[in-house]
Order: C-alpha cells, then structure tokens, then sequence
C-alpha cells in the first residue's frame, strides 16, 4: 500500500471534478525540486561575495553530505567556479558555452554559446582558450557576465552580458580589441584566468599571462561597462610579466568601491631602488581606484627573494579582505601577511607579521613549505582563515586575531590553535558552508572538514577536477567542476534546539513507487530576521533548515523515508509558511502545513469515491497536535463510520471498503485534530485539508471555472451544508446562467456548467455552506476549497514558481478582487521584473513569468485580494490558495 498517496477520490456521481482553470493561456512550469537546496541561495561571483571570503554564514552546522546529482556532459572542460542564482546553477566551460541548470535536478535549462573559441598555439596549456576565469552574476539586471576568448582573424577576448530571463540572449558584447585604452593588449601572449567582479557599473577583468610565461605580456584590469559604452578604464603593471593570474582574480571593498588585485613576478629583473623597493612592479598588492588608478602597494620586505628571483609569485593567490580594516595575502613563498587595505604600507608595511621597523621574519601559512605552497584563493569564517597547501600539505585553518592582527603561524610544527587536515593530499581551494571547509582534489573527489576542529565529516567517491578548480554553494548543496559536467552534493545537518512554533502535514513519502519528489519549503515572509528550525518525520531524524529573512528553502528527506506526521519547527528567529510540494509520476501537488490553531473537533471533507474507475486510494489522515489522546470518528453517509485512536502528537489515516462512493464526510473528535484527504486517482495525487465550520460562509468564491478546455472532463462545483437549516446556494460563473440549488442540513451537493470558461466563480448562500472545486483534467484531479472575503489580505505568498523546468507547460497566479475599489497588484518573483495589475471590484485577472523559475512569489495590493497559483504539471492540474 502505498502509504502517502492513499486513493484518490473523485468524487461527483457524474464523476468528479478535476479541472485545471486553464485562463486560456499557454502551458507554464510547475516547481518541482529535488535535494535540499534553498532556492534563494545564491552564489554569484567567485567564492561567493566581492571579498573572496567563500563563506555562506546562513546554514545551520552540517555533519556530512548525500551525493546528489551529476550534470549532463558539457561540450568542454570547465575550470571555471559554478555559480548559483534563483534555483539555478551556472557553468562556463573553455567552449564558450554558458550552461544553465535545475538547482534541484541537474536537468539543462538552456545552453548558449557566444562563439567559437581560439585555438592555443605557441605557449600556454589551455586549449582551447574559451571562458577560463569565473563569470559573475548581475543580481540587478539579471545578467551573466563572462569574459570568452574568441577566435577569429583576429582572435579577440570579449566580455558578454548573458539575459538570464531569456535563455542566454546576448545583450552585451564588448570587444576587448587592442586599441585606444587597451593599446598594446597583446591577445597572443595573455590569459584570463582570473574571476571577474561586478561593482561601480563595470565588469572588472583581469589578465595574466600563459604558463610558460612567453613573450613581453603585463598584467592588466579591465573596466567594463555595463552600459555598454567604450572602455577607459583600464590598469596595467609598467613591468613585463606581474600577471594577475590567480583564480580568485579582482576583489573589490564594497565599502569605499575599491579594486585590489596581487600581482606575479616582474620579468623584467630584480632590481632594486635605493630605498630597497621594486624598480619594477612585481610580487605585491595594489589598491586602484575605482576607475583603476593605481593608490597604494604593499611588498614583501623580501621581495626580491625568494619572490623575486625563484619565481615564487606572492599572486599566486588573490588577496582575502576579511574586513574593511583587514586583508590577508599569502603565495607560492609560504609566507602570510595581514594588512591593512585602506594603508597598504608600501614596502614591509604589513600588519602582521613583525611590521617595520622590527627585523622581518616570515609568518609561514602552509607547515613550512616555501616553494609553491598556496594557490587559488582562501576563504575566512572567524577566527579563521583557510587555504590548501601545495605539495600534499593539505588544508590549514590558520587561527587569527583581528583585533590585535596576527595568526597562529602553521610552520613544520603547525600547532594549535591553528589546525591541518588531509595530510597527502593537494586540494583546489576551500569554500567554507554549513560549519564545514569543502575542498575537492583531482582524483579525490570532494571532502569536508569540520570548520573549527578540522575533523573529517565527508569524502564523495573519487572523481577528478582541474587545476585551481574550486567548489560553490547554496542552500546547503555543493557544486564542484568536475572536467565536463558539475557535480552536486547535499549537507545533512543536525536537528537540534527548542520550537518556537510548530507546524504540520499528515504524511511524507520519499520510498513509494511513483514518489519522484517530496520536498518541504519554508518561506521566512520576515523582512528582517533570519529564521532555523527542523522537519521531522515520526521515526527518522530531524533534518534541520535555515531561511534569510525574505527567503524561502527547502528540505527533503533521504530517500526511503516515508511515514507521518512531518513536524516542521521554527527554534529561532520568526514563523515562517511551510508547503509540501509532490511530484507523483507526472504529477504535481502542493498543500499549506497547518497550526494546531487550525485543528478542530468537527470537520468536513466533501465527498468521497472508492468506487469510480481510476479512483486507487481515498485516505483521510488525521493528525493529532494536542497532548490527550483523540477519538475520532468518521463518517460518511450510506457506510459504516470508521472509529480511530489517535495518540498525542501522531497521525493514522483510515479509509471505506472498495466501492465506497458518496458524501459528505464528517470528521468528529473528543480531542481538536488535523485531518486531510490523500487520493490517487489514475497516476496522480492530490491532498485537501478537511474543513471545520467556522470556514464555512455565505459568499464565497473560486477564481476560475473551466469546462470548456481540452482535457477538462470535469469542473464540479461542490455545495456542503453543516448546519441544520436547509440552505437556497446560488453559484455564477460569468457568462453562463446562475444555478440556483437547495441543500439540506448535513448535506452536499454540486452543480457544473458544461460549455463554460471564466471567473471568478461566486457562492451565495441563504446559510453558511462549504464549497469546493473538485476538477478533473485529462486523467489527474484536483481539489480546492473556496474562499470568502473574510480571506483576502494585502500581502501573500507562494513558495515556488516554474514555468521553465521540463513538463511545466502553466504556472499561473490568479488574482480576484472580492472589494468594491480597484486594487493595484504587484506580484513578485525574486530576481525576475515585478509584474503590476490593475484588478477591478469583483473582477479576476492572473499574470504570469515565461521562462522563470524561483522563489518566493510575493502578492501585494493596495486592497485586500484572493490570490491562487494554478499549475498544469504535463497533463495534470493543482491549484493552491496564496498562504
């Protein structure tokens, strides 16, 4: 039996109604995730923020991970970060090709290709020369940017604006050609290795050379528009060579705007001036404008050696801002520095360590090596700082103070407070999420440490990557490059803490036959606080979550659990929304969690059907959120009424004999309970919170009535009297006749209008009546209650949109104005172009986002509406009220 679809009901004589209010428009995507990813996580430039420190701070601490999913081949390899935006990963790879993917899936979105890449000839050991340096993300205009090297007579290397809105359409392209600012750009000699940052309206881009080092190349920044307009801005080193090659690239003080990059050797000599600095630049950190003139330098004391003269670049990684006060900076010498970014000191003027006019002795970072020790970037989550160390020396959490600035050096002894981890192996370099440093190795796979002790909480099977490659997250998942495809992998955390509030869905089932999906998402409508908490299932460990305020995530559980009642908590910070989105088969189903407030001792459910061909499980599931036992009774007109003992705080469900068919159905209980229907009808399921009588009302209304449109085989409109006086119920829909019925006490009914399509649908009542929307499209059905006045609110949700994902043909929200006065509705999707209506008193429209595909989805008006989201889900139909 499958335990968490129980059959399906549809109920009607003349067959129930499962329709799917299809507003006449095209099919639009539902939103079907799958790991436990937030779909407001993001991480959209190179480790994550504009400092490079690599540290998602809004996760509860994770004790491992799940191998989530693989990405299709890409058509090259990628050596680039991924990034994260709006429920969707990005890869760049040295085809020029940006791919975009389902955060929860791995499923291609789209693909687009800006042209083919050059061919590398001569020096260098990247070939081809596509998108090598990590893109950046354009929250505001919702763009990708990425600088591609593409061929042609000549080659030349461009910075592209990728729509993420509409499939990668190109609507930047900026030439970087060797003329007016970039005179003297050589395309033959230079590489862009580095990530690009985004701030002050450009893309910043750096340049370095080739491996090999060939010919008379220079460092460079590039500031390019995001206008459009020509470039101007530029910085080049005055020495040849001084490349600005380290994966992390440009970092960028949000702060005061300014850019700092760390630059390799000079090839043009050591030689000294006679205060000791550099005749030409080379092995230092410089702080430029923000239009990219140069301001301020610092250099090692030894600069000319080992840096200098052994080629130990002190750019072999990108400087760390660790705040606007402090930077760190470490490279192939095995030597770290704090420094102060808003005075880098020039010569010797480092914070840490023993800073002029003290003698200078090297602050080693990587347990003693001195010759390519550290490579990439780091990452910081206080109190420390973390980076791999070349040679098989791992990875080391060095231990610092920011107060009085120093770190606990890690030299061959490397002892505490500063911890080593991975003795052996050689890693890219570490992000730090979910309490724990995450670092993949070529060969190796993916492993993570615990972020304070260093102690091993994971290792993935082995897989390989390329040099300097390193991991991004979001929402609790890990994505790594891995040559061709991207690979994801799922935190597991644990649940702890005390519950704030509680709320409640009967039944989860991720071991079913057909369960494809059973996701929990939790919406912090909070606009200024953060909000963590735990979903439960009865039987297995918690799983815990954390929503930013304004955010929605969501969690799964591991596959093969199934059982009830879910408990979702909040054990800090503000009640949040919770819904449990289902895809069963081709199916799609989404139901709001309840409160205890919403539990009662009389409820109903209209109708039930055990008996029509199709009709495999009609469960009603009653939950019991007090703390005394419930005796439950339910009853269904014409059977026998099934009696149940419900535990405090546990959940059963029953069910009537095969060929049960009728209604309505009473619930009653000595003690209040939560009771829901389950049914699978042919291959789909759809769940229905029972309704008590205070819900109950003498107007009320549906958004939209479809009898009209293929696949529509039922729109019934069921009419349910609780009370004892017989009630006279009118139901219109626009355009066609009135209905006009009598319900007696305790009785349900329903009337339909073949041929019609409109809304909104209106309920009018001589008593307080239940009315609910039974819909039968194509072979899936569909229930939803109505809703009265009483009801409408300036401000809703919805957890999820999709009308991207593959099968998601309709995703439209649906707004009624129940009032006398115009109501001007906005609906919101994060990242996506708000969408502004007018809404006439009494008058329905609906909106939509081709192509989009996120969370949440905000309702606001300046009159109180009813909004409501119907999917089409392939051929099946849901629809679900705004929370």
């Amino acid at each position: 039996m499958i335990r968490d679809l129980r059959p399906l009901y549809l109920g009607l004589v003349a067959l129930l109604i499962v329709t799917f209010s299809i507003s006449t428009q095209a099919p639009r995507p539902v939103a079907i995730k799958s790991a436990p990813v937030a779909s407001t996580g993001a991480w959209t430039t190179y480790h994550r923020d504009n400092a490079r420190t690599g540290f998602d701070n809004t996760l509860p601490v994770a004790v491992g991970a799940t191998t989530g999913w693989v990405s299709p081949v890409m058509d090259g390899e990628v050596f680039a970060s991924p990034l994260v935006y709006n429920g969707v990963v990005y890869a760049a790879t040295l085809q020029n090709t940006v791919y975009a993917f389902n955060q929860s899936t791995g499923v291609v979105i789209w693909q687009k290709n800006v042209g083919a890449p050059q061919p590398t000839t001569g020096c260098g050991n990247i070939n081809p020369m596509g998108i090598l340096g990590t893109p950046v993300i354009d929250t505001a205009a919702n763009r990708l940017y990425a600088a591609a090297f593409v061929g042609g007579s000549p080659p030349v290397f461009h910075v592209f604006g990728l729509d993420l809105a509409n499939s990668g359409n190109i609507v930047l392209d900026t030439a970087l050609a060797p003329s007016g600012a970039l005179a003297g750009f050589d395309w033959t000699l230079q590489q862009q290795r580095g990530a690009l940052a985004l701030r002050n309206g450009n893309v910043y881009v750096p340049f370095g050379g080739r491996i090999g080092d060939c010919g008379n190349y220079h460092g460079w920044v590039v500031a390019v528009p995001t206008s459009g307009a020509a470039i101007t801005n530029v910085f080049q080193t005055t020495g040849i060579g001084a490349g600005i090659w380290a994966g992390g690239g440009v970092v960028v003080d949000e702060t005061t705007n300014k850019i700092f990059v760390a630059l390799g050797n000079s090839m043009s000599g050591c030689a000294a001036n006679p205060d000791g600095t550099p005749v030409v630049e080379g092995d230092e950190v410089v702080r430029l404008s923000a239009t990219l003139v140069r301001e301020d330098r610092f250099i090692p004391q030894d600069w000319a050696s080992p840096y200098c003269a052994f080629d130990e670049d002190l750019g072999s990684a990108s400087p760390l801002l660790i705040s606007p006060s402090l930077m760190f900076q470490a490279g192939k010498a095995g030597g770290g520095f704090l420094l102060n970014p808003n005075a880098l000191g020039g010569m010797d003027g480092q914070l840490f360590p023993t800073p002029k006019p003290a003698a200078y002795v090297q602050a080693d970072v990587c347990r003693g090596n001195r010759g390519n020790a550290t490579f990439g970037s780091f990452a910081y989550a206080a109190p420390f700082i973390y980076l791999e160390c070349d040679g098989g020396r791992g990875l080391v959490g060095l231990n610092t103070n920011t107060g009085a600035p120093s770190f606990s050096v890690c030299d061959v002894t490397c002892g505490a407070p500063t911890w080593t981890a991975g003795n052996g192996i050689t890693f890219g370099p570490p992000i730090v999420a979910g309490g724990v440093v995450w670092a993949a190795t070529a060969g190796g796979g993916l492993y993570g440490y615990n972020a304070t002790t260093g102690a091993q909480v994971f290792h993935s099977a082995n897989f390989g990557i390329n040099r300097f490659v390193t991991p991004a997250e979001a929402g609790g998942s890990v994505y790594v490059p891995s040559h061709t495809v991207i690979r994801a992998f799922d935190m597991t955390f644990a649940c702890t803490g005390t519950a704030l509030s509680t709320t409640y869905l009967n039944w989860y089932d991720n071991a079913s036959p057909g369960m494809i999906q059973d996701n929990i998402h939790i919406l912090n409508p909070s606009g200024t606080t953060a909000s963590s908490g735990c979903v439960t299932v009865a039987g297995y460990a918690g799983v815990a979550w954390t929503a930013g305020a304004g955010q929605e995530t969501f969690v799964s559980m591991p596959a093969g659990t199934i059982g009830g009642p879910v408990l979702i908590t909040v054990n800090s910070g503000p009640p949040v929304k919770s819904s449990q989105r289902v895809q069963f088969n081709q199916s799609f189903n989404e139901v709001w969690a309840a409160s205890s407030t919403q539990a009662a001792t009389t409820s109903y459910l209209n109708w039930y059907d055990k008996a029509s061909t199709g009709m495999l499980n009609d469960n009603i599931h009653l939950l019991n959120p007090g703390t005394a036992s419930a005796s439950v009774t339910v009853a269904l007109p014409g059977a026998t009424s099934q009696l149940a003992t419900v535990a405090p705080g546990a959940e059963t469900y029953v069910n009537f004999p095969r060929g049960t068919i009728g209604g309505p159905v009473k619930v009653t209980s000595t003690q209040p309970v939560l009771a829901s229907q389950r049914v699978q009808y042919n291959q789909t399921f759809n769940e229905v919170w029972a309704a008590s009588g205070t819900l109950a009302a003498t107007t009320s209304y549906l958004t939209w009535y479809d009898f009209a449109s293929p696949g529509m085989n039922n729109d019934n409109v069921h009419l349910l009297n609780p009370g004892t006086t017989t009630a006279s119920v009118t139901v219109t829909v626009p355009g066609a006749t009135p209905k006009t019925v009598s319900v007696a006490g305790g009785a349900e009914t329903y009337l339909n209008f073949p041929g019609a399509i409109a809304g909104p649908v209106t309920v009018t009542s001589t008593v307080a009546v239940f009315a609910s929307q039974r819909v039968q499209f194509n072979q899936s059905f569909n229930e939803v209650w109505s809703a009265s006045a009483a009801q409408a609110v300036a401000v809703s949700y919805f957890n999820w949109y999709d009308k991207a994902s593959g099968g998601m043909n309709n995703d439209n929200i649906h707004l009624f104005n129940p009032g006398t006065v115009s109501a001007s509705v906005t609906v919101t999707l994060f990242g996506v172009t708000p969408k502004v209506v007018t809404v006439a008193g009494g008058a329905q429209t609906y909106v939509n986002f081709p192509g989009s595909l996120g969370g949440p989805v905000t309702v606001s008006s300046t009159q109180p509406v009813l909004a409501s989201q119907r999917v089409q889900y392939y051929q099946t139909f849901n629809e679900i009220w705004a929370g």
